[in-house]
């Protein structure tokens, strides 16, 4: 089971031709203004980025330019051992490096997903 917690991903391209597809990578953390973690937000992002979890959702530039969740559901996948993978769909949405909503271009390929549930992926 993941907690609540702040997901840093690094995508690539960041939400060209409408889709964010990224990888969970534990960079930085959104909880903290300089950038640490909690015990606790540390070992999820640590099992998942062991566990090579992936994000993917679509997305589109509002108003002011940034890239924002078309409809604020993200796939996340998470390969177990033996080769399985976990799948499951998030509601949630994307905080830039400046911990404003959206992701700006100048963020590069650095950005959070912020799950609105908790997510049962069992991680081994």
């Amino acid at each position: 089971m993941v907690s609540l917690v702040a997901l840093p991903f690094i995508a690539k391209p960041a939400g060209t031709e409408g889709v964010l597809q990224a990888y969970v990578k534990k960079w930085g953390s959104l909880a903290e203004g300089r950038g640490s973690f909690s015990k606790m937000e540390s070992n999820v992002v640590q099992q998942m980025e062991d566990c090579r979890c992936s994000i993917r959702m679509t997305v589109q530039k509002d108003g002011t330019g940034r890239i924002q969740p078309n409809d604020g559901v993200a796939t996340i996948a998470c390969e177990q051992p033996g080769g399985n993978v976990i799948v499951s769909d998030v509601p949630g949405f994307l905080i830039g490096t400046d911990r404003q909503l959206g992701l700006v271009e100048s963020d590069g390929e650095k950005g959070f997903f912020v799950p609105q549930t908790t997510l049962h992926i069992p991680m081994e």
